[in-house]
C-alpha cells in the first residue's frame, strides 16, 4: 500500500497512530482531514460518541506534534474577506464569517501547485487553521489559505452564531488582528517517528481474563527511509454531499464549487509516481473581488460600532447600579425623581443602541450591492451600447459617402 487517507480521526488507540507513523517512516504518502467542528457529525446527531452527544471535533495530536504542525480543535476560523450568505430562515439570509467562501486566487490559492492551480471557489464550513515551519528535512507549502482579514474564535461561539459569535469575533480581531491563516499544507521530505520508546504494548482486554501473548516484530523505525508527502486539511466538511453535489431530477450533479475537485486532486497527488507531481496544470480564471473587501469592511465597522454602543450602554447601568446602591444622605424623594431619570434615560440609550445596530445590520449589504448592481450594469448594457453607437457611426458614414 503506496497511500492512505484518514478522515476526521477521533481518538484513535495507540496502535493505530503507531502503525500511520511507522507507514510514513516506511515512505507512504498521507492524506489527513481534520475538523475542529464538523457539520455532519451534528447534522447526524451522534458523531460516533456514546450517548448519542454530538462530540464534532478531530485531531491526531501525538503525530501532529511530531510533525511540527500546530492544529488547536477548539478553534475555527472567522474570515471577514470570505463570508459566506447562510439562509437562517426560509426568507432570510446573513453573511457568515465562520462559513467560509474561499474564490480569490492571489490570497486563497497557490497558483504555481499542481493541486490547487486549478481551483477558482472553495467552500469551507467550520474549518480549523495550521501552521508549520520548514526546515531542512522537510518542506512545508501552504496550499489554501484564508484572506488577510482572518482570525480564530471559540468553536462553540461559532456554532450557535448570534451575538456570542460577534463578541468572540471582536475579542479575537482585537487580539490577534487580522491575519492570513492556513488552512491545508503539504509536508514533505523525511520525517522522525512519534513512537521513540517503540512498539506500544497492545491494548488490554478487561472481559479477557488471559492476557494475549505480545506480537513478535522487529524494532519500528526511527526516521524515514525516504521522502514521503503528508497533505494536511483542516476540515471535512467541504466534501460531505450538501456541500459538494446536489440531488436532482436527472441525479446527482456538482454545485458551484471545486471542494469536489480539491478532494479528488489531493488523493491523486498523494498516489501518482513521482514523474508526475510536477506536472503544471490550467490556469484559473479571474475573479471579482472588490465588494468581497466592502463586505469585510462593512462587517468590521459594524462589529466596532457595535462594541462602542456595548460600552456606553454599560458605562449606563453602571451608573444607574451606583446610583441606586449609594447610602448618601439626600431625602428620599429627591433620590427617588433622580433614580427614575437615570432608568428613563437608560431606556432611552437601550433603545437608541438597539435602533442604530438594526439600522447598521439592514445596511450592511447597500453598498456592496450598489456596487454590484452597477458593475452588472456596465457589463450588461456598455457592450451593446457602443455597438449601437459604433453601427449608427458606420451608418452615418455611409450615408455620407
Amino acid at each position: 500500500m503506496k497511500a492512505l487517507i484518514v478522515i476526521h480521526p477521533k481518538q484513535l488507540p495507540e496502535s493505530a497512530l503507531y502503525a500511520i507513523d511507522q507507514f510514513v517512516l516506511r515512505g507512504g504518502r498521507l492524506l489527513v482531514f481534520l475538523d475542529p467542528l464538523s457539520v455532519a457529525d451534528l447534522e447526524s446527531g451522534g458523531g460516533g460518541s456514546p450517548f448519542g452527544i454530538p462530540q464534532p471535533a478531530s485531531d491526531l495530536p501525538r503525530l501532529l506534534t511530531t510533525w511540527g504542525v500546530q492544529y488547536d480543535p477548539r478553534k475555527v476560523v472567522a474570515d471577514l474577506g470570505a463570508m459566506s450568505a447562510v439562509r437562517i430562515s426560509e426568507d432570510l439570509a446573513e453573511r457568515n464569517p465562520v462559513w467560509l467562501t474561499l474564490e480569490d486566487e492571489k490570497q486563497n490559492f497557490d497558483g504555481k501547485d499542481i493541486l490547487t492551480s486549478d481551483l477558482s471557489k472553495i467552500v469551507l464550513p467550520f474549518a480549523g487553521t495550521l501552521s508549520a515551519a520548514s526546515s531542512k528535512a522537510v518542506a512545508v507549502t501552504p496550499l489554501i489559505r484564508t484572506s488577510t482579514n482572518a482570525c480564530t474564535v471559540d468553536a462553540m461561539a461559532a456554532r450557535f452564531g448570534g451575538q456570542g459569535l460577534d463578541k468572540a469575533l471582536q475579542t479575537a480581531l482585537k487580539k490577534e488582528g487580522g491575519t492570513s491563516l492556513a488552512l491545508a499544507l503539504r509536508l514533505s521530505g523525511m520525517f522522525k517517528t512519534a513512537f521513540p520508546e517503540g512498539k506500544p504494548p497492545p491494548a488490554t482486554d478487561p472481559s479477557n481474563a488471559e492476557p494475549k501473548p505480545p506480537e513478535a516484530s522487529g524494532p519500528g523505525l526511527q526516521e524515514g527511509k525516504e521522502k514521503t508527502i503528508i497533505i494536511v486539511v483542516a476540515d471535512t466538511d467541504f466534501f460531505y454531499d450538501r456541500f459538494c453535489i446536489q440531488n436532482t431530477l436527472l441525479g446527482p450533479v456538482r454545485v458551484d464549487n471545486n471542494n469536489l475537485d480539491f478532494f479528488i486532486y489531493a488523493v491523486r497527488q498523494i498516489a501518482a509516481p513521482e514523474d508526475l507531481l510536477h506536472i503544471p496544470s490550467r490556469g484559473r480564471t479571474r475573479v471579482f473581488t472588490a465588494i468581497k473587501a466592502m463586505r469585510a469592511e462593512a462587517k468590521r465597522d459594524l462589529l466596532n460600532r457595535a462594541e462602542q454602543l456595548d460600552n456606553d450602554r454599560q458605562e449606563a447601568w453602571d451608573q444607574l447600579q451606583k446610583l441606586r446602591n449609594s447610602e448618601d444622605k439626600n431625602p428620599a424623594i429627591i433620590r427617588s425623581e433622580e433614580l427614575r431619570q437615570k432608568n428613563d434615560a437608560y431606556a432611552e440609550k437601550e433603545k437608541q443602541a438597539a435602533g442604530e445596530l438594526e439600522e447598521l445590520e439592514a445596511n450592511l449589504e447597500s453598498r456592496p450591492q450598489r456596487v454590484g448592481f452597477w458593475v452588472k450594469v456596465i457589463n450588461i448594457g456598455l457592450m451593446p451600447l457602443m455597438t449601437g453607437i459604433a453601427g449608427l457611426g458606420f451608418w452615418t458614414y455611409r450615408r455620407v459617402v
